[in-house]
């Protein structure tokens, strides 16, 4: 490594202002994606760990990296600090230098180009001012003019600019109500026939530009000139920063497409063929769509006791599970499963007193295939549970049990009498008390005259308590509907 490659690399380790995280400076070219490098580039959210002062992020070309550059940190000019890597500022803006001389062929070229097509008019090549409606900012495009009477400025871009120098310019056109077009060329000059993607080797400014217009920037050159020439209409090579699924998970690549003027969507002071974040935002819509389906296909399949249980399995069948942005939908959605569940249940059991088997039959074969369901203890009821009990508690809760038992023939207030005359209900007198509490009939049997003089009487006989936890679970949330 040469000293002066050193010395760019002198800052190991910056911190994010957002997340106070601290971040190994190396690393970032492996943390981030493209898309992330290029917020980082425009927000500089990052603090030099020794001196607290924020920094920048740079780059040089690096073919072997998977960027296509390398990045690393910088502080900004005048900042004191040990770890500072370079006292002078490095950032020089394009300002009286005469352009080269493929950027002055390019913007010839382009203007000569629009000349032979309809509805464009150019007004000036590099020659005239433009100015912001305070008048306080100005800008000299490479090319200016009218596409059938809008106006239009490019701005060819070959060599390294600063980001704030591209967001100021495009803040420019955009306040003065101008549509502006950041053109370049393929690095190796000209596109083949094929569009090969090999061709393509991106340059930083290309990267920076693209990440102000939603992930786009457009190549013109004697192609496209002789494109559009032959179509009768500007002819451009979008590039455009794609995300795409593959085995579960979002892959970024730049794609590129043959498109024309007509093509493009102008939004906001930016202009895009294909608008990365919406692409971006689709993808992820669709990994969380697909997790999801997953999720439910879990609850049906494997049937997790816990949430932890349901989180484990999920993270293995939905590998781009965020924490952040899912958990909230997984919770609820184990909470609903959870809920259904316990409907199902309570369903089950009621049916079962309603079903002719136990009616007229006195089966108990309808709940031992329901108790042999439930691995939960706090259900509270098991196969030897005392069935003529519960389905006198049901009928004291305001459960319709047949056309016979059921509120409308006041078998609510029956069956509380039952636990005062009968010696095998009186043991599971004080389950009746509190049965009589959660019931929605509470109002007629506290008022029945009977009932008023024997509810307050003393208990005389050891109560049972083995169906405390089924009364409780039963009337917790979510309720059993009741018969209207």
């Amino acid at each position: 490594m040469s000293e002066n490659e050193q010395k760019r690399l002198q800052i190991p380790l910056v911190i994010d202002s957002l997340s106070e995280e601290e971040i190994p400076a190396s690393l970032i070219n492996e943390i981030y994606e493209q898309h992330e490098i290029q917020d980082i580039r425009f927000k500089n959210r990052f603090v030099c760990a020794y001196c607290k002062q924020t920094v920048l992020l740079y780059s040089r070309a690096d073919v072997q990296s998977r960027h296509g550059h390398l990045y690393h940190f910088q502080h900004t000019p005048g900042t004191e600090c040990e770890w500072r890597s370079d006292k002078v500022g490095r950032a020089y803006l394009y300002q009286g230098i005469k352009e080269g001389n493929k950027h002055r062929d390019l913007k010839t070229m382009l203007a000569q180009t629009l000349n032979h097509l309809n509805g464009w008019l150019v007004i000036s090549v590099d020659k005239r001012f433009l100015f912001s409606p305070d008048q306080r900012k100005r800008g000299k495009p490479d090319v200016y003019a009218t596409y059938k009477g809008t106006e239009v400025v490019f701005e060819i871009q070959l060599r390294a600019e600063s980001p704030k120098i591209i967001s100021t310019r495009q803040e420019l056109y955009r306040d003065s109500g101008r549509k502006l077009i950041w053109l370049s060329m393929e690095n190796s000059e000209i596109v083949s026939e094929d569009f090969s993607k090999n061709c393509i080797d991106v340059k930083q400014v290309q990267k920076d530009i693209a990440f102000t217009n939603r992930g786009n920037w457009f190549i013109f050159n004697k192609n496209m000139c002789q494109d559009s020439i032959d179509a009768g209409q500007l002819v451009l090579l979008a590039m455009v920063w794609t995300p795409e699924i593959s085995a579960n998970k979002i892959i970024y690549q730049w794609r590129q497409y043959k498109i024309t003027y007509n093509d493009l969507t102008f939004e906001k002071g930016e202009v895009f063929y294909k608008d990365f974040h919406m692409m971006h935002r689709d993808a992820i819509q669709q990994l969380r769509q697909r997790g999801q389906e997953k999720c439910l296909l879990i609850l049906e399949k494997e049937e997790p006791r816990t949430f932890v249980d349901f989180i484990e399995l999920t993270r293995s069948a939905w590998p781009t599970f965020d924490e952040n942005h899912d958990a909230e939908w997984l919770r609820c959605t184990f909470n609903d499963y959870g809920n259904n569940k316990k409907i199902a249940l309570k369903a089950a059991i009621l049916d079962f007193f309603k079903s002719t088997d136990w009616r007229e039959k006195s089966s108990h074969e309808g709940w031992t295939r329901i108790t042999q369901k439930i691995s939960n203890p706090k259900i509270g009821i098991n196969i030897n549970s005392n069935l003529v009990v519960i389905e006198k508690i049901l009928l004291i809760l305001g459960y319709k049990i047949s056309e016979h038992l059921s509120p409308e023939k006041s078998k609510h207030i029956w069956a509380c009498h039952n636990f005062y005359d009968y010696t095998s209900y009186k043991p599971y007198r004080e389950l009746c008390q509190k049965a009589i509490e959660h019931s929605k009939y509470n109002n007629q049997i506290v008022s029945d005259k009977t009932m008023q003089k024997r509810i307050n009487a003393p208990v005389d006989i050891e109560q049972k308590h083995d169906l405390d936890d089924f009364l409780a679970w039963f009337m917790k949330n979510p309720l059993l509907p009741l018969e209207s």
